[in-house]
């Protein structure tokens, strides 16, 4: 069963700062362990303590970001609770993307190439 959320409902849950959220477009995956969780004029931001990324295709292992902020541009486009904590939510029209809470699947950094924390 799903659950339309806003986004104050996500920003008020303390379970997902510390753990990651996934973003999945076209080309890329992000991952990394959420920091914060902001809703600005319209926009949402997704502040990282440091950002994996990957290809979407042919999984190379992956690599260290210098970006730790992502961004919505359409706060109306509302999450959803698809359960086990798990919050879900489009980033359109390039994919979406996955809050993962605390004690779930995390990128283990030991992984990421080029990672220094």
């Amino acid at each position: 069963m799903t659950n339309l959320l806003t986004w104050e409902d996500v920003i008020k849950r303390n379970d997902l700062i510390g753990g990651d959220v996934e973003i999945n477009d076209t080309d890329y995956i992000y991952r990394g362990p959420v920091k914060s969780i902001m809703k600005y004029r319209g926009w949402v931001f997704i502040n990282m303590l440091w950002t994996g990324r990957r290809s979407a295709g042919v999984d190379k292992g992956w690599e260290s970001l210098p970006t730790t902020t992502l961004f919505l541009a359409n706060a109306k486009i509302l999450p959803i609770d698809i359960g086990r904590g798990h919050v879900s939510f489009s980033r359109l029209p390039l994919g979406f993307g996955i809050f993962y809470p605390i004690g779930d699947s995390k990128l283990d950094p030991d992984k990421v190439k080029g990672l220094k924390i």
